[in-house]
């Protein structure tokens, strides 16, 4: 066991060689790493390619330059139009500062990563076990990555036949008029009116205006005008929807990844976890190889999560944010106590350095607790006792 109280949770002989390769390359100690992607939802395919994410301890240089990356990563992009196989190895190990910084966002692959499963974590460290032990203060009612994501993919193939009839409606009515060149307020009693259609409020001058599928049309517009915004919608919306009809056009992947995601911030608010493999794992692979009908079989199945999920979150006892004190306050001693143990001597400077580094983590996001050190010499490093508001003095050894 190392400075991290880092330990293969799995018999290195038995781990495989991608795994082996990424940790002989990495210069910095490896807190967590597992499988990632489709291997660990359960939705994988012989021509999966495997993804490994983790977190990585930044060393005392970084700490003491202030050079901590974000991530480090092998991802190399392929050319347009050419997808990765099962031959190809891909793996991101963010700073521990960063993946922090990503769950108190309520990030799905941080938030993913703090939930997988045995089989499927290779390393871990008494750092990793700690957060886990805590991954609950995580949970919010603002978990909205999940959601959005999943709600801009229904809306994206979900154009109901009604709204595309409305606007049918309104570019019909307007072409059997000879004279494009009058304004909607000549007919502006007869347009139609119905659930995508509708009179708005008047503008701040004045001036009565109509909201047709999500366009507004003032009456001051000319008929071609407003023909020609309804005409626009129509033709872009309806032939993705005549596509969605037709199980054409649509990114599948994109699709059950949104699925994915509803289905896992469902398990939050009901269950309090994230379980790997996915309990509806089968389904959600079906829908990534584009088996099931779309209009039929899986834009309802996307919208009702979405409902469910807007109910969850009204009921939920959740807190609205994360304790992000908390967590800045985990991070800077977890990393001012590696720079102790594997820093032999330090420089008054060097000590300052990584102290503030800590204290600031190095992104600008986090403001520091109020704290003070005093430094005592022994001959030429110094040793540094810590005073603060949430322990007793503490003294850091082998400075």
């Amino acid at each position: 066991m190392n400075a991290t109280g880092n330990y293969i949770t799995q018999n290195l002989d038995k781990l495989e060689p991608a795994v082996k390769n990424i940790l002989k390359e990495m210069e910095c100690e490896v807190l967590m790493l597992c499988r990632f992607g489709s291997h660990l939802y359960g939705t994988d395919t012989p021509d999966s390619d495997t993804d490994y994410k983790g977190v990585f301890m930044p060393t005392s240089e970084m700490v003491l330059m202030g050079e901590i990356p974000k991530s480090i990563n092998n991802n190399v992009k392929k050319p347009e139009g050419q997808k990765n196989t099962s031959e190809d190895i891909d793996y991101e190990l963010y700073s521990l500062h960063y993946i922090i910084e990503l769950a108190c966002k309520g990030d799905t692959a941080a938030l993913d990563m703090l939930h997988v499963n045995k089989e499927n974590l290779l390393v871990s460290s008494d750092i990793w076990d700690s957060i886990i032990e805590q991954r609950s203060m995580f949970y919010t009612k603002d978990l909205t990555s999940f959601v959005e994501y999943a709600r801009k993919q229904a809306a994206k193939y979900g154009i109901k036949g009604s709204r595309l009839n409305a606007a049918k409606e309104f570019i019909a009515m307007l072409s059997n008029e000879s004279d494009h060149t009058k304004r909607v307020r000549e007919i502006w009693d007869s347009l139609p009116v119905n659930e995508h259609a509708f009179f708005i409020e008047e503008n701040a001058n004045g001036i009565r205006q109509y909201q047709i599928c999500g366009k507004i049309i003032q009456e001051s517009v000319t008929f071609q005008y407003a023909q020609g915004i309804v005409l626009n919608y129509y033709q872009q919306y309806g032939k993705r929807a005549e596509q969605a009809a037709k199980n054409e056009g649509i990114d599948w992947k994109a699709v059950s990844h949104a699925l994915r995601a509803a289905y896992q911030l469902k398990e939050i608010y009901k269950d309090g976890t994230i379980t790997f493999p996915l309990k509806k794992a089968e389904f959600v692979k079906q829908v990534k190889l584009g088996k099931l009908d779309f209009l039929t079989q899986v834009q309802p199945k996307l919208e009702n999560l979405i409902s469910a999920l807007e109910l969850y979150v009204k009921r939920s006892t959740l807190p609205n944010s994360v304790d992000t004190e908390h967590w800045r306050w985990f991070v800077r001693r977890e990393v001012l106590n590696y720079v102790a143990r594997t820093k032999a001597t330090l420089t008054l400077k060097e000590l300052n350095r990584a102290v503030a580094f800590a204290e600031k983590h190095g992104e600008g996001e986090y403001k520091a607790v109020t704290i003070t050190h005093r430094y005592e010499q022994v001959g030429t490093s110094y040793k540094v006792s810590t005073d603060n508001h949430e322990e007793d003095i503490t003294e850091i050894e082998s400075w």
